[in-house]
């Protein structure tokens, strides 16, 4: 509704460049306010109006454009922003209307007003995006962005992003656009990292009664987690969009750098072809400009065994991160992206059953984490102890991974909250293991703490919620109650096969579940279908020879003794007791339970 005011509104130059210095809060009162408070408020006929009723005819017309900003910019870098914009766009700035929530809500009744409830807030923001259709959101510093720690600012992109034909585009002053555009070729990497740090839950408002009902609308609606990633992933495909442009103007010389981080950023986005193809140009473009032993060489073959490794081509992934962990290791000084690599390798031997392999890889990259000094309470570093307790569990060393899983889930717990995404995901993992020891009523309290926290944060038909909910019901059939199990478990293979697919490997651990779940009603004829199609997954995904593969063979051998058909029991047996003194070792707990099952079927 405003298009840029007069200089003659402001009273004097001298006025108005002391305005343009001072933030939306500074004048809120003394300015903003001030300019309607005798004028009389055409919608409610009372004395006090919005700015926008307060001013000459000439400086209004209807919106075409609404404004996503902090009250804590200046009022000069949000008029730098918009003239920037309309230079850009080749628009007239006298014919261009924003609404601006400053200027076109009345702020005499915002002091006056009771907290509204969530549905009018949402009815009344939805018709105020319905009608403009075109949000410009800015961004400053790009450095560290106010906007993003804002809730409103979040609330709008995201509401942005989900009304159908609403445009939103990104805009900043023209000195940061300066600054921005300068780091997009030297420090692409800084500002993936700066512009990509969302969390909803964790920003702050001016009116605790907003940040009240946003919370309201968010929490019961798709959660704190699947709005930070819409919002995420909007920053990301326009960040991808910029690069690409810019790329486009540099020399071959200078490539690198922005390869290998718009890469990263569509492998992000889920957009493996073209990520592999500019991570492949990143590495063969460092190697010719820095050489094949300097450091970024490595980082950019680190990601792109990253990227093999996601798309299912383990060996090349496996040869890149061998190579590209040679590299970092032999700097003269520690590389911050060391454990990184070590970590992603270990995951890769873990897939592949080569234990030990991965062990030493995870203890190494959490021994860098802490010697990095990232600090006693850093994410990162719970979610390295995390892979190594889920890894010290697999192998059945479970005092140990619960010493470390305790001490992740309190990191977690400290750093983030007890109602992260994050923390619950540990929270379930801590809770399997417990599981497994045979501590169920402690496996029990977490199960349900992290199915409460995961269902707030990433919804009730998220993946991380369907695998919480699997090991819920898995829990419930362990401790005899088949019944509870079942529904969840039904749930639970639901969500999975519609977001990860029939043939993940989350969605045959899930199989094998409720295939203990028939097993334990007596359903036999119902169980081994389930369990032999669980089975075939894990051929297919992990090889005849992985322990996972070993543990659904011995489930679906169990079931056979049980139904009388002793001679397949028996072999299959034997083939668990071969794939795990081959992967796990004679010694491993699993084995000596392989041996007592041989032992048991009785002939």
């Amino acid at each position: 509704m405003i298009r840029r005011p007069p200089r003659s509104t402001l009273s004097s130059s001298s006025a108005a460049s002391d305005v343009y210095k001072r933030q939306v809060y500074d004048i809120e009162l003394g300015v903003i306010r001030k300019r309607g408070e005798r004028v009389m408020c055409p919608r409610d006929g009372r004395e006090g109006s919005a700015y926008v009723d307060a001013i000459a005819p000439s400086g209004v017309a209807r919106a075409g454009r609404m404004l996503s900003y902090t009250w804590g910019y200046t009022v000069g870098s949000i008029v730098a922003a918009l003239v920037a914009y309309c230079e850009r766009e080749q628009l007239l700035p006298s014919q261009t209307a924003v609404w601006i929530c400053c200027l076109c809500i009345n702020q005499h009744r915002v002091d006056e007003r009771q907290e509204v409830s969530a549905a009018e807030f949402e009815r009344e923001f939805e018709i105020r995006v319905a009608g403009i259709q075109h949000v410009l959101s800015l961004v400053a510093p790009w450095t560290r962005p106010e906007n993003l720690q804002r809730v409103w600012c979040v609330f709008e992109i995201w509401r942005a992003i989900e009304h159908p034909g609403c445009r939103l585009e990104i805009i900043m002053p023209p000195a940061e656009q300066a600054s921005f555009s300068e780091a997009l070729v030297h420090g692409f990497d800084q500002i993936a990292k700066s512009l990509c740090a969302v969390d909803l839950e964790r920003a702050e408002a001016s009116q605790m009664a907003d940040k009240r009902v946003i919370h309201e609308l968010v929490s019961e609606g798709v959660g704190f987690e699947a709005v930070n990633k819409m919002v995420l992933a909007e920053l990301r495909e326009w960040l991808v969009a910029t690069g690409e442009v810019a790329l486009g103007s540099l020399p071959e010389g200078r490539r690198g750098d922005m390869l290998h981080g718009l890469g990263e950023l569509l492998l992000e986005q889920g957009e493996h072809a073209r990520a592999i193809a500019l991570m492949e140009e990143s590495a063969v473009t460092r190697e010719s400009e820095l050489g094949p032993n300097h450091p970024s060489t490595g980082v950019s073959l680190a990601s792109l065994g990253a990227a093999k490794a996601r798309l299912g081509d383990p060996h090349v992934a496996l040869r890149l991160y061998k190579r590209a962990l040679a590299i970092l290791e032999n700097q003269s000084d520690p590389h911050p992206a060391t454990p990184s690599c070590m970590n992603n390798l270990a995951r890769l031997h873990e897939s592949q059953g080569n234990y030990e392999q991965a062990l030493q890889l995870y203890e190494g990259a959490v021994g860098l984490w802490e010697a990095q000094q990232l600090g006693p309470d850093d994410p990162t570093l719970a979610t390295g102890l995390q892979n190594l307790a889920q890894l010290l569990g697999l192998m059945g060393r479970y005092d140990r991974a619960t010493a470390v899983h305790e001490r992740a889930l309190a990191i977690c717990e400290r750093a983030l909250g007890a109602d992260h995404a994050l923390t619950g995901q540990v929270q379930a993992s801590l809770g399997q293991l417990y599981q497994s020891a045979g501590a169920y009523d402690k496996g029990l309290v977490l199960f349900e703490q992290a199915l409460s926290t995961l269902e707030k944060q990433l919804g009730g038909d998220h993946f991380q919620t369907a695998v919480c909910l699997s090991s819920l019901g898995g829990l419930h059939s362990a401790m005899g109650a088949h019944q509870t199990a079942l529904p969840l478990c039904r749930q639970a293979l639901a969500i999975l096969t519609a977001k990860a697919g029939p043939e993940h490997l989350e969605t045959a651990t899930c199989l094998i579940v409720l295939g203990g779940v028939y097993e334990g009603l007596g359903e036999y004829e119902e169980c081994l279908p389930i369990y032999q199609k669980s089975l075939a997954i894990r051929e297919k995904e992990l090889g005849p020879h992985h322990p996972m593969t070993a543990a659904g063979l011995c489930c679906l051998a169990r079931l056979y003794q049980t139904m009388g058909q002793l001679d397949e029991s028996f072999r299959i047996y034997e083939r668990v007791l071969g794939i795990q003194e081959m992967t796990l070792g004679p010694e491993h707990v699993s084995t000596a339970g392989s041996l007592n099952n041989l032992a048991a079927v009785p002939f």
